[in-house]
C-alpha cells in the first residue's frame, strides 16, 4: 500500500513537471513569434493567411478621405475665349460682359422671368410651387434653374441666384429646335457656356433679350455640355480651334471684321444663267426658276433663295401716301439692321450689305420674311434696290448663296 502511494506521488510530481515545462515553451514561443512579426513580417499566401481578429495597422502614407478623390491623371486646362470676345448678338453679349465683370445689378437686369401658374402638389417637377397665401393656379412670376435638382426661384430672392463666379467664356451655342421646354421652362434661344470657378460647366439660356434659364453643369465639363445639347456653335470652343461640325458656322460671329461664311462661293462654271430685266444671275443646274410680281416689287425664286427686285413704294398702305426710292431703301434696311449682324462688301463693283438675322425682322415695307433667322444681301443701283434672300440659312454652308451673288451682273 505503501509503496503505490509512493508511485502514485512520484507520477503526481511527473505530470506537474511535465505541465510546467510546457507552459514555460508555450510563453517562450508566443514571445519569440510576436518578436519576429514585429521586424519580419510572414508571407502567406491567401488560402492559408488566417484571418485577422484586429484591425491592421495604418500605413504610413494616410488614405484621404473618399471626398478628396486621388487624381492619379492631371486635368488638362481647359481653354478659354479672352475676355473681350464677342459673339455681334445684342442679348447674348450683353450677358457675357455682365457674367465677366461680375456685375450683379446688370445680370439681375438681364433676368427674364417666367409667368406661370403656381401648384400645391408636392414632389419634384411641373411649374412653380405655390407659396403662403397663394392659391392654386395662380399666376406667379418665377425663374427657373437646375442644378441636382430642378426649381424656380422668385423675385425677391434672385440676388443669392446671381452670385455665381466664373473662370471665363467657353463657347456660345443656338438651342436645337428639339430642346425640351414646357410654358413654365423655357428652353432659350441660345446657349452661353462658362467654365465655373469649380471646374464645372455653367450655362446661360437666353431668349426674349435676357437669361431665361440658369443651368449648373454639376460635374459636367464644358466640352460634354456642347456635345450634350448644342445645336449650331456660335462661338465654337478654343479647345477645339474653331473647328466645327458639318452645317454649323465656321468661323465665330464675333470676328471683328470678317464677313460670314456666305461669301466663300462654289464654283458656278456649270450653272445656268438667268437674265432679267438689267441683269443677269447664275443658279445651279437642276434648279428651275419662278418669277412673280407683288406690290412695288418683283421676286424671283430659285428653289430656296429669293431674289427681290423693287422700287419706290407706298407708307402704310397701297395707294397711300407715296415713299422716294430711297426711302423705300432706307426702310427695308433698317427692318435688319435692328436684329442682325451686318457686313459690308464690294462685289463685282457693287457695295453689298449682308445681314445675318437671329429673330423675325419688323415690317420692311417691301417682302414679308417668314422664318426667324436667315441672311439677305442688299444693295442699289440707280431707283432699284436688290435683295438676295436666304431664309433659314439653307445654303450658308454650300456656297450656294455665295456663288449667285458672286454671279450676279448688271447688263448695262
Amino acid at each position: 500500500m505503501r509503496s503505490v502511494l509512493h508511485i502514485n506521488r512520484v507520477l503526481l510530481v511527473a505530470i506537474s513537471l511535465s505541465l510546467l515545462l510546457a507552459a514555460c515553451i508555450g510563453q517562450t514561443t508566443t514571445m519569440l513569434d510576436s518578436a519576429t512579426a514585429t521586424t519580419s513580417p510572414v508571407v502567406v499566401t491567401p488560402s492559408s493567411a488566417p484571418q485577422p481578429t484586429t484591425a491592421a495597422r495604418p500605413t504610413e502614407t494616410p488614405i484621404p478621405p473618399a471626398s478628396t478623390p486621388v487624381s492619379l491623371t492631371p486635368t488638362p486646362a481647359i481653354k478659354l475665349h479672352p475676355p473681350g470676345t464677342r459673339t455681334g448678338i445684342q442679348e447674348v453679349d450683353a450677358i457675357i460682359a455682365a457674367v465677366l465683370a461680375r456685375d450683379i445689378d446688370a445680370m439681375q437686369k438681364l433676368v427674364r422671368y417666367t409667368t406661370a401658374r403656381c401648384t400645391t402638389a408636392s414632389g419634384l417637377g411641373g411649374s412653380p410651387k405655390c407659396e403662403r397665401g397663394e392659391a392654386e393656379g395662380t399666376w406667379v412670376e418665377a425663374f427657373p434653374i437646375l442644378g441636382s435638382e430642378g426649381g424656380f426661384v422668385r423675385r425677391a430672392s434672385i440676388d443669392g441666384v446671381m452670385q455665381f463666379e466664373v473662370q471665363g467664356l467657353y463657347a456660345v451655342y443656338r438651342v436645337p429646335d428639339n430642346a425640351y421646354k414646357e410654358d413654365y421652362w423655357p428652353a432659350g434661344r441660345y446657349g452661353i457656356v462658362f467654365l465655373d470657378k469649380d471646374g464645372s460647366a455653367l450655362t446661360l439660356l437666353s431668349d426674349r433679350g435676357g437669361i431665361v434659364r440658369i443651368v449648373y453643369n454639376l460635374g459636367q465639363t464644358p466640352a460634354m455640355v456642347i456635345k450634350q445639347d448644342a445645336g449650331e456653335l456660335l462661338l465654337p470652343p478654343v479647345a477645339e480651334g474653331n473647328t466645327v461640325l458639318p452645317g454649323q458656322l465656321a468661323t465665330p460671329l464675333a470676328a471683328a471684321g470678317d464677313a460670314p461664311v456666305a461669301l466663300t462661293p462654289t464654283p458656278t462654271s456649270d450653272w445656268q444663267t438667268y437674265q432679267g430685266r438689267g441683269f443677269e444671275v447664275k443658279y445651279p443646274q437642276s434648279w428651275q426658276v419662278l418669277d412673280g410680281g407683288i406690290e412695288c416689287a418683283e421676286v424671283y425664286h430659285f428653289a430656296f433663295l429669293k431674289l427681290i427686285v423693287f422700287g419706290a413704294c407706298w407708307q402704310d398702305y397701297v395707294g397711300g401716301k407715296q415713299l422716294t426710292f430711297q426711302e423705300t431703301y432706307k426702310r427695308f434696311k433698317e427692318a435688319f439692321l435692328v436684329i442682325s449682324m451686318v457686313w459690308s462688301k464690294q462685289i463685282n463693283d457693287m457695295q453689298v450689305d449682308l445681314f445675318q438675322y437671329e429673330q423675325p425682322p419688323g415690317n420692311n415695307g417691301i417682302y414679308a420674311i417668314a422664318t426667324s433667322r436667315g441672311t439677305v444681301a442688299l444693295w442699289q443701283r440707280g431707283e432699284r434696290g436688290y435683295a438676295l434672300v436666304d431664309e433659314d440659312n439653307q445654303h450658308q454652308f454650300d456656297g450656294v448663296f455665295a456663288g449667285m451673288l458672286n454671279s450676279f451682273r448688271f447688263l448695262q
